[in-house]
């Protein structure tokens, strides 16, 4: 399940993954929601994949995928939270795909991610 963080300082936009994502996740929730904010002033992203985040479905990924090299670009600063080593091992190495500056944060650190998408915000 994909939910939208409310709260979020203006120019940033949030989710929390929890379980496993599947297409319903992404379309009903993360792409309407992205394409909005980047046709708006949002340029930052903060993905937070909670301690039950069960991966996603095979052809998700792909989806993600290629929606992410379309869409991610746009976005200045990418902060994931988890606290699965596996998964920020996985993040890092696919970092480079995506031209934003992406950092993966622990989970007792999210405030710290929170923080650092909002580092030079304002200007």
């Amino acid at each position: 399940m994909l939910t939208r963080l409310d709260e979020m300082p203006k120019g940033v936009i949030g989710f929390e993954a929890h379980g496993k994502l599947n297409a319903r996740d992404y379309e009903a929730t993360l792409i309407p929601v992205v394409l909005e904010a980047l046709d708006g002033d949002d340029s930052r992203l903060l993905f937070v994949l909670g301690d039950d985040f069960g991966g996603f479905e095979l052809g998700e990924v792909w989806d993600d995928s290629t929606f992410g090299l379309r869409e991610h670009f746009k976005f200045d600063k990418i902060a994931v939270v988890t606290g699965s080593s596996v998964m920020a091992g996985v993040i890092h190495s696919l970092a480079f795909l995506i031209p934003a500056d992406v950092r993966v944060f622990r989970s007792d650190n999210r405030e710290k991610a929170q923080s650092w998408l909002n580092t030079c915000l304002e200007a």
